[in-house]
């Protein structure tokens, strides 16, 4: 009995064991925190000690780094750990020196993107003596990383020419228990962007009116011009608010004056550098529609088709109605030279079961800043008749076809012959005894504890080596 129950206890250490060693392989890898993290971006500037970069997020030079202007702000890591503190007491020479001379031993400290698509390997941005400093209070430790001297790679690839397009996130890897796991990161995320500010929608070409001129921002400067500058030698400046979410904001100018064909560039100017700039030339609103022909067409799902040529001065869309007015559908036009388009019938097929109009409306809106207009004149519309045009196909209703009654026909009946039954077999049932399968039931199933090992194998093979010990006894 005393046997049976060391080979339980050996059997059940097994199994726990298995279980345990199921669990960890079922994880996966997460960076290992033993610091608070925090993260703050100012322009590219450098500190002395730790004493200037308090004093500099005290008084707010140093931002909490939700956007982070890469190649040429300094983002700060604020690491606030007692490991690396007493890990740096350890060693010899300045903070920067302790704190490279750690990297190069146990401790793994970097910057890993965070927003990466699931089929590409994310970017990376390794930190040390040729982009970095360090500086320590206590057990806080600020490391200074100069973004214009730092190189975007991707993370364990080899692949060439990596770089930072904007909207890419970072955070910061760090750990001293993480140095197989190249993607593990810790802490808050920064936004890495290549430039303060951006136009997000300026009109090529411009039309003699007045005209909105949007401007993105992704940090806030202490002041963002955008300025025009006409071939004839005008120029026009007008300040941008940066607002408050860091999204977008609008400023106006009036070209009501400006001669149709004047070429013109507008510059935005972010803290007094020319951070963006778009050419173009102001044009004279002009549309044309013309040569429309509407066919039927094999096409399915559709009908028919509407052919024209279309020429718009400006950025737009032809829009198609019926003569009720109901909307058939719409097609983008590129401002440019004559082209033809094609238009199916109807332009959605959901339409297909009522479509049958009796006029087609066509006409040319122009995109603005503001609300879409109509392109003006007579050329911007046509009205076309199709009210002789069959559609579809009228299927004609059959005719119904007479039944016919069949003839009945007397059939013989057969005679039935006797069959002898036979007798069963006294040792043999007549009819097979089918054993039940007992299915266990219960409210909570029992979870998979990792890749190809449950608790329920587990159990069984407890009580595998259970029996074969009580028999070798």
């Amino acid at each position: 009995m005393r046997t049976v129950a060391l080979h339980l206890a050996s059997i059940v250490a097994i199994a726990a064991t298995a279980l345990l060693l199921s669990i960890l392989l079922a994880s996966g890898g997460v960076a290992d925190d033993h610091a608070n993290i925090s993260l703050y971006t100012t322009d590219n500037e450098t500190f002395d000690d730790a004493g200037a970069i308090e004093e500099a997020i005290a008084n707010g030079t140093l931002e909490p780094a939700n956007e982070t202007l890469f190649g040429e702000e300094t983002l700060v890591v604020a690491l606030e750990s007692e490991q690396l503190a007493s890990d740096l007491d350890d060693r010899n020479g300045t903070t920067s020196e302790r704190f490279f001379e750690a990297l190069d031993d146990d401790l793994a400290f970097s910057l890993v993107q965070t927003n990466s698509s699931p089929m590409m390997v994310p970017l990376g941005v390794s930190v040390g003596p040729d982009n970095a400093t360090a500086h320590r209070n206590a057990t806080t430790t600020y490391v200074s990383i100069d973004t214009s001297e730092a190189e975007p790679e991707w993370v364990g690839n080899a692949v060439p020419d990596p770089e930072i397009r904007g909207g890419e996130t970072f955070a910061v890897r760090y750990s001293y228990d993480i140095d197989e796991d190249q993607y593990a990161y810790s802490g808050p995320e920064t936004e890495f962007v290549q430039t303060g500010a951006e136009f997000v929608d300026v009109a090529d070409p411009l039309a003699p009116e007045v005209t909105n001129v949007s401007v993105g921002f992704y940090t806030e400067p202490d002041d963002a011009v955008v300025r025009a500058t006409f071939e004839d030698g005008t120029v026009m400046n007008e300040t941008v608010q940066s607002p408050s979410s860091m999204e977008s904001s609008t400023v106006q100018f009036d070209l009501r004056e400006v001669e149709p064909g004047t070429e013109y560039t507008f510059e935005l100017l972010f803290d007094g550098e020319v951070v963006d700039e778009q050419t173009g030339a102001v044009q004279a609103v002009d549309v044309l529609l013309e040569d429309p022909e509407v066919a039927l067409t094999e096409d399915e799902p559709f009908l028919g088709e509407l052919t024209l040529a279309v020429d718009f001065s400006h950025d737009g869309y032809v829009e198609l109605r019926d003569e009720t007015g109901e909307e058939i559908g719409v097609r983008n036009v590129d401002a440019g030279e004559t082209t033809d388009l094609t238009l199916p019938l109807p332009m959605d097929s959901k339409q297909l079961d009522e479509f049958d109009p009796d006029e087609l409306h066509v006409q040319a809106v122009r995109y603005t800043a503001g609300e879409d207009e109509r392109f003006p004149g007579t050329d911007a519309n046509l009205t076309l008749d199709v009210s002789d045009v069959e559609w579809a196909a009228e299927t004609p209703t059959p005719t119904p076809t007479p039944a016919t009654t069949p003839t009945s026909t007397p059939t013989e009946t057969p005679t039935s012959t006797p069959t002898e039954t036979p007798t069963p077999s006294p040792t043999e049932p007549s009819t097979p005894v089918e054993t039940p399968t007992v299915t266990p039931t219960g409210d909570d199933p029992v979870d998979d504890v990792g890749p190809g090992f449950t608790f329920g194998v587990a159990v069984a093979a407890a009580l595998a080596l259970l029996a074969t010990g009580r028999y070798r006894q």
